[in-house]
């Protein structure tokens, strides 16, 4: 992972600042990295799986970067929710309430999401597909 200083990395809601210059969010456990150097683009989101850094989104563009950690996080805190997440949910209005990380960063990134993601539902229904949350056959009128 190549070293930064965090004055150029953009200011992503959710993102807290490294030591070693990185920018993390504590919900995904993703990281943004800035290297000017990387032919796949100068932003570079990465995450560690099984101890193998992964890259999920790199580009030039922040907005590319954006959108590539909005549907992540919302992917993530779909599935970490459950059924009773709702994109048009504000942090405060969960019964419980949510962990105060996740509610701290909630109603930002959720705003996030709605700015650069075509179909935050969407995504979260899929989401709950590919983890085995909920069973969604087609829709019927009775």
């Amino acid at each position: 992972m190549a070293r930064t200083d965090k004055a150029s990395l953009p200011a992503i809601p959710g993102f807290s600042p490294q030591p070693d210059g990185t920018l993390r969010n504590g919900t995904t456990g993703l990281v943004l990295v800035n290297d000017p150097s990387s032919p796949d683009g100068r932003f570079r989101l990465e995450k560690v799986e099984d101890g193998e850094t992964i890259i999920v989104a790199a580009s030039d563009d922040v907005m590319d970067i954006e959108a590539a950690f909005a549907e992540a996080w919302l992917r993530h805190v779909a599935v970490h929710i459950g059924i009773g997440f709702n994109p048009d949910t504000r942090a405060a209005d969960y019964k419980p309430p949510l962990e105060a990380d996740l509610a701290r960063e909630y109603d930002p990134i959720l705003d996030l999401a709605s700015r650069r993601l075509e179909d935050p539902y969407e995504i979260s229904i899929d989401a709950w597909k590919q983890a085995g949350v909920a069973e969604f056959g087609p829709r019927t009128r009775h």
